[in-house]
């Protein structure tokens, strides 16, 4: 056990993204295999105080060890089909932060096929009448324009048309089979699996917005729309009368503070690379898994709360 988790209290709350059999980093770092995810729970579970959602609300939480909170964000299919059943066989609570995108025409994340389409798509493609070329950036294939500019920074800010467009545009550049065959990486809940985990009382579901947009640069009405049209559906599909919200990418503005206060959503997450000092008070911080690392090295992180 490392000594940094021997006299380590309060609280941490960890946030996870997908979880895949083989080759987590094929196409990205967001994602931990499943043998690992197993065995960084294990050890959570043997040395700190795992709590809940509503322990949390509740501040129902040890005074002499760790207390971890296990989150995930996006909503993927592969947390059903991995996460939920080892959590339970454990008796291991978390919050399932999802986006509604699932109910949509186009239900994929733009991330996840922006990573995935370098890797079999063609060596140069035209999005919006701008050439991208396929590029090895450290582990994975990536676009990028003749400025260097990766195609998912261009495109982060982007309106929600215009990042359709660009979805649309680059499904068609692979073959069926290229996606058939790694739907573990993109593929999200239905509303029947979100139910099933919503009852479940080790679980609770948190919006993760709508379509996983950069809440920061909206106007109030795609706000509105964002926040309150997800958190509405999730409702009606889980019956929880709370539902907590996760910025997408850890980003907010204090317009969309202004939002959630409106609308009576008071328990917010955020991320601890972007969380402003004076927001500390209201929004949650959450810690990153580092997918790369021992599950040993990430208790030792986890216990000092950054890394080093």
């Amino acid at each position: 056990m490392p000594k940094s988790i021997k006299n380590q209290k309060g609280l941490r709350i960890l946030v996870f993204h997908g979880i895949t059999v083989d080759d987590p980093h094929k196409f990205n770092s967001r994602f931990i295999s499943k043998q690992l995810f197993e065995q960084l729970v294990l050890l959570l579970k043997q040395h700190c105080n795992l709590i809940s959602f509503t322990d949390l609300l509740e501040k129902n939480i040890s005074s002499s060890k760790l207390n971890v909170l296990i989150t995930f964000d996006d909503g993927y299919k592969n947390n059903f089909d991995y996460a939920f059943p080892f959590l339970v066989k454990h008796n291991v609570p978390a919050i399932f932060f999802v986006t509604t995108r699932h109910t949509s025409q186009l239900h994929y994340l733009f991330n996840d096929i922006v990573d995935i389409s370098p890797v079999y798509g063609k060596e140069k493609v035209l999005v919006n009448n701008e050439e991208f070329y396929r590029k090895k950036i450290f582990l994975n294939y990536r676009y990028v324009n003749k400025s260097n500019e990766q195609l998912a920074k261009k495109y982060h800010h982007a309106r929600l048309k215009s990042r359709n467009g660009v979805l649309e545009q680059l499904w068609t550049t692979n073959s069926s089979a290229a996606y058939k065959s790694n739907t573990c990486f993109f593929e999200l809940m239905t509303d029947s699996m979100i139910k099933t985990l919503s009852e479940n009382k080790l679980f609770t579901i948190g919006s993760h917005t709508k379509n996983h947009l950069s809440l920061a640069t909206l106007n109030r009405d795609e706000l509105e729309e964002e926040i309150i049209d997800s958190i509405n559906h999730l409702k009606h599909v889980t019956g929880q009368t709370e539902i907590p919200f996760a910025f997408p990418y850890g980003e907010y503005s204090e317009e969309v503070l202004n939002v959630c206060l409106k609308h009576q959503i008071k328990n917010l997450f955020g991320t601890e690379l972007l969380l402003n000092e004076s927001h500390k008070n209201v929004i949650e911080n959450r810690f990153q898994i580092n997918p790369f690392i021992t599950p040993i090295l990430q208790l030792h992180y986890v216990a000092k709360g950054k890394y080093e």
